[in-house]
């Protein structure tokens, strides 16, 4: 338990692995400020524990530090440049900071390497549905990724049925996108999902009236305050 890598710390704070290991096991618990003392001594012991970086940003970014957390991600793809959860971290952070033409090659890695990650699928095919930047934006794509999420979320995930219909509807198909976002509500509904369910109206009225999202900031998982 948790005592038993306290003490270890005691014994040995020069040891690298001690302090890591009970950095991280904090950081499991919610216990970030406790843990962020821990893991960047580790990090000053040996610079080398790219899950170490990463998992520092990710609490960086549960305090609504997202700036500071990227530079944390960036180190931790220099150790380990196939990192798929790091690039899908460091993507919604860049989306959250309005950065998203840079998240869209994080996310597109995520997927290179960790084809069935739902989530980096799902986020992907969101901002390239919503994105206010035509450069960015690539409908077919996004139904393509946002279709496939679905498959592998079974149709369950209100989120995931709410970006198809972001995805169809910017690729011109209304009548499927409202007939998605109904399901994405019946979901979210199920689920009391109020945030969702606010979104899902406002996006219901824009389908119907033949008109797609532009709300790319709008991710899951999006820290409280950015």
């Amino acid at each position: 338990g948790i005592e038993h890598l306290e003490e270890a710390v005691h014994l040995k704070p020069q040891d690298a692995a001690a302090q890591n290991n009970l950095g991280t096991a904090l950081l499991q618990q919610g216990k970030v400020s406790e843990a962020v003392g821990h893991v960047e001594q580790a990090l000053r012991l040996k610079p080398v524990y790219a899950e170490t970086y990463h998992n520092l940003g990710a609490a960086l970014v549960q305090q609504g530090k997202v700036a500071e957390a990227i530079g944390h991600y960036e180190q931790a793809l220099r150790l380990k440049p196939d990192y798929a959860e790091a690039h899908k971290n460091l993507g919604n952070a860049l989306v959250w900071l309005g950065r998203v033409s840079e998240a869209v090659g994080h996310y597109e890695q995520v997927l290179r390497f960790k084809p069935e990650d739902a989530n980096a699928r799902n986020n992907l095919a969101w901002v390239l549905a919503t994105c206010g930047d035509g450069s960015v934006r690539n409908g077919a794509r996004a139904v393509e990724l946002a279709e496939g999420a679905n498959q592998l979320a079974g149709g369950r995930d209100a989120a995931v049925l709410d970006t198809l219909a972001a995805a169809y509807a910017e690729v011109g198909r209304f009548a499927e996108a409202v007939r998605t976002v109904q399901q994405a509500m019946e979901l979210a509904v199920a689920q009391t999902n109020t945030a969702l369910i606010n979104s899902l109206r406002e996006q219901t009225e824009l389908y119907r009236a033949g008109s797609p999202f532009r709300d790319v900031g709008r991710l899951t998982n999006a820290p409280a305050s950015p």
